[in-house]
């Protein structure tokens, strides 16, 4: 969750801190498809901050928990 105070962000850096926990998804200034698949596959709960929610990405989520619909856009 340190994320949030890390001013220049790289996708490693990024990568590292969702490994650690998924939430710290809404801290990622710059998200990337793969980004957000690795937040959702740590904590499915993240997908309520996946800015730009593809349906590939929805899927991935609903199939880990049904109960990730409620995070759907």
């Amino acid at each position: 969750m340190a994320l949030q105070y890390v001013k220049e962000q790289t996708k490693d850096i990024c990568m590292k801190a969702i490994r650690q926990s998924g939430m710290a998804l809404q801290y990622v200034k710059k998200q990337t498809g793969d980004i957000c698949i690795q937040a959702i596959r740590e904590n499915v709960e993240a997908l309520q901050y996946v800015k730009d929610q593809t349906e590939n990405i929805c899927i991935i989520a609903v199939k880990q928990n049904g109960l990730a619909l409620q995070f759907v856009k």
